[in-house]
């Protein structure tokens, strides 16, 4: 299940409603209050194919100047236990 923290940069402060109408449209979307022209996202998915729907789809949104990419996570393998890390000297 992919989980993505994305940031969408409109083109122009006016273009921030129309943005955040069409944002609350999709269910996998949950957006943060807009910061300046930018509107801070949470994306979940069920699979790598709808998540590159959706990624695709916030870029054709009118009104958007770029979506930014603050971290993506696909899940651990379940083969991988974490490593606990060394502690800073």
């Amino acid at each position: 299940m992919p989980t993505s923290g994305l940031v969408i940069t409109a083109k122009q402060p006016e273009s921030l409603e129309a943005i955040i109408e069409f944002l609350a449209t999709e269910p996998s979307i949950e957006a943060a209050p807009p910061v300046g022209v930018r509107v801070p996202l949470v994306v979940d998915t069920s699979d790598k194919t709808e998540d590159k729907r959706i990624w695709e789809w916030l870029h054709r949104l009118p009104g958007v100047a770029a979506v930014d990419v603050a971290f993506i996570y696909l899940g651990e393998p379940a083969s991988i236990a974490p490593q606990p890390l060394e502690p800073l000297s």
